[in-house]
């Protein structure tokens, strides 16, 4: 019963905490948690002394988030919608202005990857899995210089002609500065950029890059 209860305000304090600070893309780092929650209120309601107490949780959490949903499930469709049109305009945009086989490194492919026939090379590891070894290798033990040797190493390593990343991930990362300050010349592209990204065309490093 104690490890039932523990686990029950365990998730109660992980659903609550990141729900007020942390919400990011509709909560879905919370997902792992709701099996463990629903289990956790399941033992919690077959025990006897718990079972009021069980009873009016679960039915007090469904009654929030269906109230919370209404206010929420319309700005989150009206988000998934703008993101879509905005992603489509940049894969229009990739066909109309870069040279198919040009490689073009980018952030968090998702969208563009199906939606271009264009030669990606993905940040993140969705398209590009070889790229997380390199992410490993830096970015996770050694901050943003660590950052930095990673989008340095991907650059060579890629052979990319361009970059291109959302704004809102670039203002938080500020990969772009990160290149030029490891030695690499970005230049606009001189049909600017898609709607709501950066782009720049890579040109070969001015100084030797940190990652050798």
């Amino acid at each position: 019963m104690i490890a039932t209860g523990f686990g029950v305000i365990t998730s109660c304090l992980i659903l609550g905490a990141y729900s007020e600070i942390a919400d990011q893309n509709y909560f879905r780092y919370l997902y792992f948690v709701i099996p463990m929650g629903l289990f956790n209120l399941t033992v919690a309601l077959s025990t006897p002394r718990l079972q009021k107490v069980g009873s009016v949780f679960l039915w007090a959490a469904i009654a929030i988030n269906l109230v919370l949903a209404t206010f929420t499930w319309p700005r989150a469709l009206q988000e998934v919608r703008t993101k879509a049109v905005s992603l489509a305009a940049t894969a229009r945009w990739i066909d109309e202005n870069l040279h198919a086989e040009d490689t073009l490194m980018l952030h968090d492919v998702g969208f563009v990857s199906f939606a271009t026939d264009q030669v990606l090379f993905d940040i993140v590891g969705l398209k590009s899995p070889y790229a997380q070894t390199i992410v490993e290798d830096y970015a996770f033990q050694k901050g943003l210089p660590g950052l930095q040797r990673a989008l340095s190493k991907m650059v060579v390593q890629s052979k990319a002609c361009y970059f291109l990343a959302s704004n809102s991930w670039n203002d938080t990362f500020n990969m772009t500065e990160l290149l030029i300050q490891d030695g690499w010349r970005l230049e606009p592209h001189p049909s600017g950029s898609p709607p709501n990204h950066v782009l720049f065309q890579i040109v070969a490093a001015e100084v030797q890059p940190t990652w050798e």
